[in-house]
Formats: C-alpha cells, sequence, structure tokens
C-alpha cells in the first residue's frame, strides 16, 4: 500500500502538483518520527512536497519545522486563529517555507462566516504568509474525503453556489493567494470555466436584455472599465467610454418598469447629453425618467459581488449565454 501511496504521489510532482499530505501529532508518533531532529525524509520520499498541520502543536514545533532541511514546506490551519502565527513568528520560523490553508467544511451551515474569514485572512497575510482556499464542487457526481458531504466549501456562502461564481467571489474578497478544489471530479468545461476569468479584475456575469444595440454590447463587453473614485450609494460609473465613444449616438430604448433595481446594468442614453456611454452598476433602486437604457442584470446569485464594488476598481462585464 505504502508503495502504490509513493507511486502515486510522486507521479503528482512531476505533473507539477503541490502533493499536501495532511498530518497531525499521532502521525508522527505512528511513524516513529522525532519531531526534535526535524528529520522529514520519510515525506521526501514519499513524495510530498507539504505537510499540512492539523491538531494541537505547540508553536515552537512549527516554527522549528519550517527550518527542516528536507524540502518540505509546512502548512497550517489558517482557520482557527488564536495567537497561534505570533507564537510561531516569535521562535524564529521561516516565512518563506510557511503556508496557510482554510479548512473545508462538510457539515451544512457549519462554514466559515465572511466576515470571520476576512479578520482571520487579513491576520495571516499581515505576515507575509501565502494562504489557500477551499471552493467544491456542487451536484451527486462530486466525492469528497468524508463520508458526510453536504459539498466541501470553506465559507458556508458558497456551499451551493455555481464553482466559477465562488471563485469570482474569492478574487472579489482578495484576501487569498491560492485555490484548491475540495470535491472531486471536475470537469474539462469546469476547470476551463476557471481558467478563463481574468484573476485581477472584478468579474460580473450579466443576463442582457434582448432589446440591447450592437454598439451598446460592445461598449459593455469590449471596453475596459473601473469604478470612478468619487463612487455613489446608488451607482457605480465606468465613464471612459463615454468619452470614447463621444461622437456615436445612444437612443433612448423604452423600460417598462418605473425603477432600476440593484444588479440592473444600465446607461446614459442622448437624453442624458455629456453622460452618455458610460456604463453604470446599480446599487440602490433609482427611479427610471428615460434617460437610461436598459442592458440587463446580474443573476439573483451573481448579487454577492455588488458588495465589492470600490473605487477605482477595475470590473469586467461577461454575458450569460
Amino acid at each position: 500500500m505504502q508503495e502504490k501511496f509513493k507511486e502515486v504521489l510522486n507521479y503528482g510532482k512531476t505533473l507539477g502538483y503541490d502533493v499536501i499530505l495532511d498530518v497531525n501529532p499521532e502521525t508522527f508518533k505512528n511513524l516513529n518520527i522525532n519531531l526534535n531532529k526535524l528529520d522529514l525524509s520519510y515525506f521526501n520520499q514519499l513524495g510530498a512536497t507539504t505537510l499540512r498541520l492539523d491538531g494541537n502543536f505547540d508553536g515552537l514545533t512549527e516554527a522549528l519545522l519550517s527550518t527542516n532541511n528536507d524540502n518540505i514546506k509546512i502548512q497550517l490551519n489558517a482557520s482557527l486563529m488564536n495567537k497561534t502565527i505570533s507564537n510561531i513568528i516569535s521562535y524564529g520560523a521561516n516565512p518563506l517555507n510557511l503556508s496557510a490553508l482554510h479548512n473545508f467544511y462538510p457539515q451544512e451551515y457549519s462554514g466559515l462566516d465572511q466576515d470571520l474569514f476576512n479578520f482571520f485572512s487579513k491576520k495571516w497575510r499581515s505576515f507575509g504568509i501565502k494562504l489557500g482556499v477551499f471552493i467544491t464542487l456542487d451536484g451527486a457526481a462530486q466525492t469528497g474525503p468524508w463520508d458526510i458531504n453536504d459539498n466541501l466549501p470553506t465559507l458556508e456562502s458558497h456551499r451551493y453556489l455555481p464553482l466559477d461564481l465562488q471563485l469570482r467571489h474569492f478574487l472579489a474578497i482578495q484576501y487569498f493567494d491560492f485555490i484548491l478544489i475540495s470535491t472531486q471530479f471536475a470537469t474539462e468545461e469546469q476547470l476551463k470555466c476557471l481558467r478563463d476569468n481574468n484573476f485581477n479584475l472584478l468579474t460580473f456575469k450579466v443576463q442582457l436584455d434582448k432589446d440591447i444595440t450592437s454598439l451598446e454590447k460592445e461598449i459593455l463587453l469590449k471596453h475596459d472599465h473601473y469604478i470612478r473614485g468619487d463612487l455613489s450609494a446608488f451607482i457605480a460609473r465606468s465613464t471612459v467610454p463615454r468619452k470614447t465613444y463621444l461622437n456615436d449616438s445612444v437612443p433612448p430604448r423604452d423600460f417598462l418598469h418605473k425603477y432600476f433595481q440593484p444588479g440592473d446594468i444600465v446607461m446614459p442614453n442622448d437624453k442624458y447629453l455629456k453622460y452618455k456611454g458610460e456604463v453604470q452598476i446599480v446599487r440602490k433602486q433609482i427611479k427610471n425618467d428615460g434617460r437610461r437604457n436598459y442592458f440587463g442584470k446580474l443573476p439573483s446569485s451573481d448579487c454577492i459581488l455588488l458588495d465589492f464594488i470600490k473605487p477605482w476598481r477595475a470590473f469586467k462585464i461577461i454575458e450569460v449565454k
């Protein structure tokens, strides 16, 4: 069994994978490994590149392990923040050999709250520690390491969200350095969907109105956008397009509703004179006075991204087919 395990792990290394083993104090005890000797050659030979330390260590042990001579990285549990990282650093740990990874949570309703996630993550990153998170596949075909699997997210709010929205939400939050998929097996289509995301932009998917013109669609989907620094509570404005398309007409189009709602995408039309051509994301309900054209709306699940609209932040809009 051990030889088979070794074969699989080393094959993973040849493919460029970071092979992470979850270990605790009992693991070292059962393998008769003396932590005081800092000898991790067993795991090196097995094919591991990183040991994720779970369970109760004392701070000094983690610090010493981070200085091992076997080229094994040490990963810490990011979801149980107390004074752990402060203690480890105070014992002279090598921060370049450390990373941290949040838990995944098999039990429904047990995942991290976003505010607590933000608090933990800011703390880890303040020490210069690279931080990882989990996203999860949703559906009967997914497989995880536990016999109870209500999906395996880090954030409870992600438990039943589409895979790419979980990624885009984490990209919006920004407090992470790497992402792992906690359940298997992702399809080629799902992996491509993740790869196709722009990791540097806040990305919204939009259900476009059937009457949108080709010019409006070009401005919305192909132009670069960023949010003006003087952000309003009601709308987020991308104003550069109005200069790019200064000489183009944006004729008014009818919109039957009295108000635009949060998550609607609109554009000032010719009636709004010099403001014509701006792309605007509605944050709070605003009245429809005929001077804005309706482009479409975010799917309801994507509205969680509205909280991450910030001054000067670049963003991208993708059409939902």
